[in-house]
């Protein structure tokens, strides 16, 4: 029991010992040393260390439930890496690299633990091809320059196959357009200014034969008039259907129908 008692004695004069030596000033008022800081709850909320105001080392960052929020890793010239986690404080939510406060270099995103987003920073600003993936397949290519949309930006259906391809300057659509649906040729394509549709727009059936030309003009239809006729023609037969308890059935994803009794 005697022995019992006085190793709990040093135990507790050590634990005075490091809160003593915690959360130092120098007389010019900066950070040296050791720090740790708490939520109301007694939670702690960082801990870490301090040279001259700066952090050196590895800092942990805590939700005020107590489980990990982060943990950041600092070197030279005020760089640090960088970990965050979900509210279990076990299931990383990002990864990536600071100058000072602000992203550098590659970032990468999670969700449920798996990776859906790649990006590039350069300064604070999204630079470079950003990636948005699911179940490990790339889903969008995002090209950026200084923190804006510029390029062709490129989705994709699983297997890799091309879904679309938009062209933007400067956050947005301008430039040419192809929409191809996982077929090797385009099934739509046309041009954007200043994110409307202008010139000729093309619709194409599954032998690339033109289906479909419609010119805009600052996102208008020319022939808007003739087109707003057949589409009531359209509407009109629809009801006819629907009134002689006939039905449109889809013969496959796209394109193609039959009237069935």
């Amino acid at each position: 029991m005697k022995k019992l008692i006085i190793i709990l004695a040093a135990v507790f004069m050590a634990g005075n010992v490091v809160a003593a030596n915690q959360n130092k000033t120098d007389k010019h008022g900066k950070k040296q040393g050791a720090w740790v800081k708490t939520y109301k709850n007694g939670k702690t909320q960082y801990e870490g260390a301090f040279k001259d105001d700066v952090p050196v080392g590895t800092f942990k960052r805590y939700y005020e439930n107590g489980n990990l929020q982060s943990v950041q890793v600092y070197g030279a010239n005020d760089k640090s890496d960088v970990t965050f986690y979900e509210v279990d404080g076990k299931t990383i939510s990002s990864e990536g690299h600071f100058e000072g406060k602000k992203k550098t270099g590659e970032w990468k995103f999670y969700s449920e633990g798996k990776l859906v987003l790649t990006e590039n920073y350069v300064d604070n600003q999204r630079h470079g091809v950003a990636k948005a993936y699911k179940n490990g397949d790339v889903m969008e290519e995002t090209p950026y320059v200084k923190g804006a949309i510029n390029g062709v930006r490129t989705a994709y259906l699983e297997g890799n196959k091309i879904y679309s391809t938009t062209t933007y300057k400067n956050g947005v659509m301008d430039g040419p357009y192809c929409l191809f649906e996982g077929r090797e040729n385009p099934t739509e394509k046309g041009t954007f200014v200043n994110n409307k549709k202008h010139g000729v727009w093309e619709s194409f059936d599954q032998n690339g034969k033109v289906v479909e030309s419609i010119t805009y003009t600052n996102g208008v239809a020319n022939n808007n008039k003739e087109l707003h006729k057949q589409n009531k023609s359209q509407y009109l037969e629809n009801q006819d259907v629907i009134k002689s308890k006939k039905y449109i059935e889809p013969t496959e994803m796209f394109g193609g129908t039959v009237v069935t009794q």
